[in-house]
């Protein structure tokens, strides 16, 4: 019995051998990668404070552009200017109208991505840093990856040898994500070694290789720790004059658990990704300009200064979601990240918890009042409408303002709406009012994969300090690795343990 289960050891370790190097050397780079990114030089978008008593119902600029139906209608700024951007498609350009005039500015968001992508990175410089290139981006690719969650966006590419490329969501004015040659280059490399997107193309492959890796490394983990419990007596004596076999023993053991822990948490993630729903396309809302009542935007002008508007619509109905003056977007997502402590492996952002604070706003309806409970209402609405469930189903609503728990930074919206339902897996659905967007949906089986990848594969433990975290990993990590090659070692030259079919008995 013990003879067939050190031969399955030695043929376990060997099939996981090119995955663990792989894994094992992707993860040791992960921290050193984190740190060589390009940071955003500002963390917040530019403040807003303007008068909307001065301002026309943007209905009636809208209709005199032929614009019956939106997408979209936020506040941004362009300089020093406060203007509309209104979304028909949100697949196509959008349109930047003075909210005084109805003037529209030529070419507008393209300008107003780029502002924002020199406010984000710094470089405000135009002769020293030209836009080399500035595109609508609708579906994610190679360079803007899913993880980044927000569509659409506007790559603005510099004229730098670094080819540094910001990706802007002009609507809520936030970075998305900062690109450079560097992090193109080295995320493509973590991503070979760690996702094995070489076979993106094939995902069935992809995902059964992966499995069977992982239940290898599992399986050999497992053996491993048998065979180290059982023949411990005898241990010293046996590899007294065995240093590789001594060393392979050792080293097993020690990384032995943080083996299980690497594998257990990445196989589960990796199943619950292959089973999880693929996000939707980018689908535009046709919602009639004519919701927007004079009594409505009444109620928006007696509110004297204030800060960013977006138009919330439900069906027949809409509203004005208005943010307090000087306050911008929501913190900028990226910029957020930056500062995060918990990094996801695709992006390798840094340093401190992302936290917004609580946003002081109002909701506005169409008969231009102010309604204390409206945004959570309205919330709720878009809510049962995404899952069909009625909204008595509906056990909990919260308002969330920092990422945190299930709700992570990966999510990158802020502030959002969280609603439990009454039923099976006790579904949480979070919105972000101010686009509508469903930021995530999670369930029980959600949270607890949630909580394996981030705490068993990423040692998100407490308030552990990140550079310790990052070494300690990098260090166990290397640990896997080096096991592995004794392993392999052992197995092509058994002059250093014992043959192929020896018994077990004889070296471990």
């Amino acid at each position: 019995m013990r003879a067939t289960v050190w031969k399955l050891h030695q043929w376990l370790g060997l099939i996981t051998c090119v995955g663990m190097l792989m894994w094992g050397l992707s993860g040791i780079s992960h921290p050193i990668m984190s740190r060589l990114q390009p940071k955003p030089a500002a963390f917040m978008p530019p403040a807003i404070t303007w008068d909307a008593s001065q301002a026309a119902n943007p209905q009636s600029w809208l209709k005199s552009l032929g614009i019956n139906t939106l997408d979209s209608l936020h506040t941004v700024k362009l300089g020093d200017a406060v203007l509309w951007l209104a979304h028909p498609r949100l697949d196509q350009a959008g349109l930047l109208i003075d909210p005084r005039t109805g003037v529209v500015t030529p070419d507008g968001e393209p300008q107003l991505a780029q502002a924002l992508a020199r406010h984000y990175t710094g470089l405000m410089d135009a002769r020293g840093a030209p836009v080399a290139q500035t595109r609508l981006i609708t579906a994610f690719n190679e360079d803007y990856l899913p993880v980044n969650r927000l569509l659409p966006v506007w790559q603005v590419t510099f004229d730098r040898p670094d080819h540094l490329s910001a990706y802007i969501d002009t609507r809520q004015m936030r970075l998305a994500t900062l690109n450079d040659d560097t992090k193109r280059s080295l995320g493509q490399l973590f991503r070979w070694g760690h996702n094995w997107s070489l076979l993106d193309a094939w995902p069935r492959l992809q995902v059964m290789a992966m499995t069977v890796a992982l239940c290898c490394a599992l399986l050999s983990a497992m053996s491993g720790l048998y065979f180290g419990w059982t023949m411990r007596a005898s241990a010293t004596r046996r590899l007294s004059a065995r240093p590789v076999s001594r060393w392979h023993r050792r080293l097993g053991l020690t990384v032995a658990l943080t083996s299980l822990a690497f594998a257990f948490s990445g196989l589960f993630h990796l199943w619950t990704g292959a089973l999880r729903t693929p996000a939707s396309h980018l689908v535009s809302l046709d919602r009639p300009v004519s919701t927007m009542t004079d009594q409505a935007w009444a109620g928006v002008g007696d509110t004297g200064l204030i800060g960013r508007v977006d138009w919330v619509a439900d069906g027949a109905a809409s509203a004005w979601w208005v943010q307090a003056a000087g306050q911008g977007a929501p913190k900028a997502q990226v910029a957020a990240l930056a500062a995060a402590e918990h990094a996801e492996h695709a992006e390798h952002q840094t340093s401190p918890r992302p936290q917004a604070a609580k946003p002081r706003a109002r909701l506005i309806d169409a008969q231009g009042l102010s309604l204390p409970d409206g945004a959570k209402q309205l919330a709720i609405r878009v809510a049962t409408q995404d899952t069909g469930w009625p909204a008595e189903r509906i056990t909990d609503v919260r308002l969330i303002t920092r990422f945190d728990g299930e709700y992570g930074f990966l999510n990158k919206r802020l502030p959002v709406w969280r609603m439990q339902f009454d039923a099976p897996g006790t579904p949480r659905v979070y919105v972000e009012l101010a686009t509508g967007a469903i930021a995530a949906r999670v369930n029980n089986a959600d949270a607890v994969e949630g909580w394996s990848f981030s705490v068993l594969h990423k040692w998100n433990i407490g308030n552990i300090n990140k550079d310790l975290r990052d070494v300690l990993v990098a260090l166990f990590a290397l640990g896997n690795v080096v096991v592995a090659c004794l392993g392999l070692t052992l197995f092509w030259r058994p002059t250093l343990g014992v043959s192929r079919g020896a018994s077990s008995g004889q070296t471990h």
